[in-house]
């Protein structure tokens, strides 16, 4: 049975518990499908135009792609920076049953409630 979206977020706030927060590693392996996808699109579209030789456009385009990256990076940090507050705030109780079975190695048991 697929899971839900809900129960997906549960478990991704779990992930991120055990390693006390987002780490750029972990958010880029749970964004790597829409980064590789987006990064072939634009890929394409800078291929095309530079092909043509239209630089206004390709600048645009260029500019484009690196401001949805850098806004990326910001809401990443945001999240890094707002991490210690929400771990404090959350029913982790609440947020294991939505996120039903996981991993062993998802959470470790050492964790103490509130880190």
């Amino acid at each position: 049975m697929p899971e839900s979206t809900t129960q997906r977020m549960a478990q991704r706030l779990l992930e991120a518990r055990a390693r006390n927060g987002y780490p750029l590693g972990l958010y880029l392996r749970w964004s790597a499908r829409s980064l590789i996808a987006s990064l072939a699109l634009f890929g394409l579209g800078l291929a095309l135009l530079a092909y043509y030789e239209a630089w206004p456009a390709f600048c645009v385009v260029a500019g484009l792609y690196a401001g949805m990256q850098l806004r990326d990076i910001a809401y990443l940090r945001i999240s890094r920076r707002s991490w210690p507050f929400l771990s404090v705030v959350l029913d982790w109780d609440k947020v294991r049953a939505v996120a039903g079975p996981m991993d062993s190695n998802a959470e470790p048991a050492t964790r103490r409630e509130g880190r």
